[in-house]
């Protein structure tokens, strides 16, 4: 956990662009996360970069969640959860 930085919610529900999509953390090392996410019955596995992002308003820090440009950047999805977790591997011990 970094101080004084929100972090990202272990469960929550997509809104938006992503409404109804269940998201569950399954690993947050050092440098990236690992998130399954389930909708309409089907399974896929988000890897990304821990990035720190700022609130314009308040000026707060917090984890951001990537949007949809940031996959095949700093994120990526894979269906099966062995290269979902290889890549996480591979990222959190060598960097992105």
């Amino acid at each position: 956990m970094t101080q004084g930085i929100k972090e990202l919610a272990i469960e929550f529900i997509g809104r938006g662009e992503i409404k109804g999509f269940h998201f569950r953390q399954l690993l947050r090392g050092q440098k990236m996360f690992l998130y399954e996410v389930n909708f309409d019955g089907l399974t896929h596995y988000e890897v990304f970069e821990m990035r720190v992002c700022i609130t314009p308003k308040t000026k707060e820090p917090y984890v951001g969640y990537p949007k949809a440009n940031s996959f095949g950047v700093w994120a990526w999805t894979y269906r099966d959860y062995e290269k979902a977790i290889e890549k996480y591997n591979e990222n959190e011990k060598y960097g992105i």
